[in-house]
């Protein structure tokens, strides 16, 4: 997925959606993030990012598999991220 590390306003915010998006590449069946005027979709491995109308605000959808199990080394390097910004 095209999220980043480290791109959030130097308080943590975007963090969330960074980690969320390690996590559904991992685990994740589709993902979706509308935020400003671009969607970016996730689905069955492939990325794409589109061009849209304007929305102020973000949404988030998470399609999410219980047949996978989640890599403890992303858990881990997110979690010690945190700490780092405490």
């Amino acid at each position: 997925m095209c999220i980043q590390d480290t791109v959030t306003d130097g308080k943590g915010m975007g963090f969330g959606l960074y980690a969320t998006s390690r996590l559904m590449k991992n685990i994740g069946i589709s993902f979706i993030l509308h935020s400003g005027n671009h969607k970016l979709l996730y689905k069955n491995g492939e990325t794409e990012s589109i061009s849209n109308g304007n929305w102020q605000g973000t949404i988030v959808y998470m399609e999410i598999t219980t047949s996978k199990e989640i890599d403890l080394n992303i858990l881990a390097s997110l979690q010690r991220r945190i700490k780092m910004q405490e």
